[in-house]
Formats: C-alpha cells, structure tokens, sequence
C-alpha cells in the first residue's frame, strides 16, 4: 500500500508519519510532566539514536547499572560513551556495583527456564541506594536516566527490579 506505507521505495508512507506525529506527542507529554526519573537500554541501538533519545528527554546524568561497561558494540564501552556523553553534556556515572546482578552461582536465582528471580536478589539496602539517587534526582531536578545494554526493561534488572522498587516509593 503505497497509500500508508512504502513499496519497493515508492510511497506516502501516512501510517508511518502519524505513528511519528504520536511518538512525539507524547515524548512531549511526558517532558512537560516533569519527570526526573528515566530507564533506557541500548539494545541494538546506533548511537545517534541512543545520544537523540537522552537529548529528546533532557536527560542529564545516566547512570550506568551494567555488572561491567564491557561491551560488544564499542560506542557503548565506558570511554567511547563518557566521551560522547560529555560532548553532549551529560553526566556519567557507573553505579554497576550499587545494583549488582545475579551471580551465575546462585543456582536458586534463577527459574527452571534459566530466567532470573529478580525479587530473590533486591534487598533493602539496594532498595536504600535507589530511593537515595531518586530523591536526589527529584529534589535537584535532575533528570537521570538508568542505563542496562537490554533493550526491553521487562525481561532486565532496570525493569524488574529498579522499576518495580522506584514503583513501590511512589516514584513514576
């Protein structure tokens, strides 16, 4: 359908356009909000794409919560990604160590899928750290923004584990 989407490169592409019209609206939504707390993960992102979204949502420290900064996709190892980060005038933090995950070892954190139990490895002192680094964020009005290399928050610790605590204190 030429009409809605594009054929062999021909095309008006409408459908396309007015999913693009509503993602932007309600990105701007969520800007006027004033929200100061934020999750995002790389996944197959290009950079551009990762740098574009934290400058779309006015993003201003990101908090790294991955175990290591190693990663396969170079741009997103700790000196690449401090260094554009810094060019685009965004704080860096790693705080892997603060929200470790589970350790491989730990044979009853994980279901008989393999999946991980996240409610078996947040405790109160994690959930102490969190609430810290969130109320900072909301009481400086920082925008901050946690950062794991999984694209869907709910199959990652950002998801199951820092947003359903973050959720828990009463914090969108």
């Amino acid at each position: 359908d030429t009409f809605l989407g594009v054929c062999e490169g021909e095309g008006e592409n409408y459908l396309g356009k007015f999913l693009m019209e509503i993602r932007s609206r309600k990105r701007d939504e969520l800007i006027k909000k004033e929200s100061y707390i934020y999750s995002i993960g790389y996944g197959n992102l290009r950079p551009q794409g990762f740098l574009s979204l934290l400058k779309d949502y006015r993003i201003e420290i990101l908090i790294d919560i991955r175990a290591s900064t190693i990663s396969h996709n170079k741009f997103y190892g700790t000196d690449a990604l401090n260094e554009a980060l810094h060019e685009n005038n965004i704080g860096y933090a790693w705080c892997g160590n603060m929200f470790s995950e589970v350790s491989f070892n730990q044979r009853d954190s994980f279901d008989e899928n393999s999946h991980v139990i996240y409610k078996k490895i947040w405790n109160s002192e994690k959930n102490n750290r969190l609430k810290a680094l969130c109320d900072k964020a909301i009481k400086n009005k920082k925008r901050i923004c946690f950062l794991s290399a999984e694209f869907n928050p709910q199959h990652c610790h950002r998801g199951e584990l820092i947003g359903v605590a973050a959720l828990g204190m009463g914090i969108d």
